[in-house]
């Protein structure tokens, strides 16, 4: 064989293994996205008055849960990836609660954002199971809906019987429309292709509580009403982090 033929043969080998490659598709990934959660840098501890807010006010806690629908994965390009179903992140039954993003189009995405609350939709259809389910804990009525976040715990600065703390927050029914959109930047690129990543995003309790100067729990240990959650929905927007 000539060394022509054999240059030839080389050039239409790699011209097949370039076309190959070229129409091998790009294979969807599988996020793990967790949520877990701080008190700035205390222990996570529940039910011990182990935290004091920048007002010097101890406290403890004992609940913390809060439904987050329509994550979704950005590219620097605009689109994205989103998944709608409801879920609540229950984080005095555990630490920590992990999330399952099947299917993610490959690519690389520069930011994570979600809902906390409960859309119309699910609030308008009535109790429902799994994430939904009224034996949550997370139901008020069918007038109201759901709660979207609740924090429970005590203070020996609270008014309240056995001086309790609750912030029980929802509204999903103008002028109340209480959801929070909450968008974060990832340190770096995630990086989506054929293969099984993990983000984790951090609530930190204290920077809910301390924000704006921080919640007196002399004058202000229980909110339960939509008409006066807003101020305290809107405190979420800082409450979170990628880790």
């Amino acid at each position: 064989m000539t060394t022509r033929v054999l240059w030839l043969l080389t050039l239409i080998g790699l011209c097949i293994t370039c076309r190959t490659f070229a129409q091998t598709p790009s294979r969807a990934a599988q996020i793990s996205l967790t949520f877990s959660w701080q008190n700035h840098y205390a222990p996570t501890v529940f039910n011990k008055p182990v935290y004091s807010n920048v007002r010097g006010q101890l406290y403890s806690l004992s609940t913390l849960r809060y439904y987050v629908c329509n994550v979704a994965l950005h590219r620097s390009d605009g689109s994205m990836y989103v998944q709608n179903t409801p879920h609540l992140i229950d984080h005095d039954d555990d630490a920590t609660t992990t999330l399952q993003l099947r299917g993610v189009p490959a690519g690389a995405y520069s930011s994570v954002s979600f809902i906390v609350g409960v859309d119309s939709i699910d609030n308008v259809s009535g109790p429902r199971e799994g994430a939904l389910d009224p034996l949550n804990g997370m139901y008020w009525t069918w007038a109201t809906g759901y709660i979207f976040f609740k924090l429970e715990g005590a203070s020996p600065a609270s008014t309240q019987p056995k001086n309790i703390i609750e912030f029980h927050l929802g509204g999903y029914d103008a002028p109340y429309k209480n959801m929070q959109r909450i968008v974060l930047p990832l340190r770096r690129p995630l990086l989506a292709e054929g293969t099984i990543d993990s983000l984790e995003i951090v609530f930190d309790v204290g920077a809910f509580i301390d924000a704006e100067g921080g919640i007196d729990f002399s004058s202000v240990s229980s909110v339960t009403d939509v008409r006066t959650a807003e101020p305290y929905m809107k405190r979420l927007q800082g409450a979170f982090h990628v880790r």
